[in-house]
C-alpha cells in the first residue's frame, strides 16, 4: 500500500515516520489512549524534522482515532480485493484496510 500511495513523490519528502500496528488492551479501551498514542507522533516528528507520518490501519478501532488526530486516507482497499490478489488474512471481520497519512507542521 505504501508503494501505491507514492508518499515520497506525493508529499515531496525524503523520510517519514511509520509504525506497525496500534493496539490498546481491552481493559483500557474507550479512554482515548489510541488518540494520545497517535497524537504523540506530532512532537516526535517535529523534533526529528519529519513532515509526514504514515501507517496502514487495518481496523476501525485504529482508523477512527487516526482520523480524529488528523490522519487522512491515502490508499483505501477492501480486504476482499486484497484476498483476490492472494493476500488472504483469515479471521478479518472488517471491510477496509487504509494507508493513512498525517502532515506535521514544523515549529
Amino acid at each position: 500500500m505504501t508503494e501505491r500511495g507514492q508518499l515520497f513523490e506525493r508529499f515531496s519528502v525524503e523520510h517519514f515516520l511509520s509504525a506497525w500496528g496500534l493496539s490498546v488492551h481491552p481493559r483500557f479501551r474507550g479512554l482515548g489512549l489510541a488518540k494520545e498514542i497517535l497524537r504523540a507522533r506530532i512532537p516526535f516528528c517535529q523534533a526529528m524534522g519529519l513532515k509526514l507520518s504514515a501507517t496502514v490501519f487495518s481496523h476501525p478501532g485504529s482508523q477512527i482515532p487516526a482520523a480524529k488526530v488528523g490522519f487522512q486516507d491515502a490508499v483505501v482497499e477492501k480486504f476482499s480485493k486484497l484476498a483476490e490478489k492472494g493476500f488472504v488474512i483469515p479471521g478479518i471481520s472488517v471491510e477496509y484496510n487504509k494507508l493513512m497519512v498525517l502532515m506535521v507542521d514544523q515549529q
